[in-house]
């Protein structure tokens, strides 16, 4: 697996088409609403002006702690049980995204140095 801090928007570009790409193996149709959803993942992240800040914000916003992903990958797994090529490249791109999320991770000491600066900017 791929560290934290090695991930880049070409890994999770490549992880989103493994999706597309399952879910057409899995004959899902164009105009289905997993293939059109995972299609608009791949067009946002490729017109985004910086790659790198976009698949951040992503991973961030659907994984604020582990719980989240823990609940997202068990709906997924009971949805795809049958269809496992698309649940293999689902449970890729999600671990991606949950590892880019604990990057953004403030410490507690820094959390309340943070504190301590806003504070200070008041006076």
């Amino acid at each position: 697996m791929t560290e934290q801090n090695s991930i880049n928007y070409k890994h999770i570009d490549s992880a989103l088409v493994d999706v597309l790409k399952a879910g057409v193996y899995h004959r899902y149709q164009k105009d289905s609403k997993l293939i059109q959803e995972y299609k608009n993942y791949v067009k946002e992240l490729r017109k985004s002006s910086d790659k790198e800040a976009h698949i951040r914000k992503i991973g961030y916003m659907i994984f604020p702690d582990e719980n989240s992903y823990n609940r997202r990958m068990a709906r997924y797994r009971k949805w795809y049980a049958n269809k496992k090529r698309l649940l293999e490249s689902l449970e890729k791109l999600y671990e991606l995204y949950y590892n880019l999320s604990k990057e953004g991770i403030p410490t507690e000491n820094q959390i309340e140095d943070e504190v301590e600066d806003i504070i200070n900017d008041l006076e």
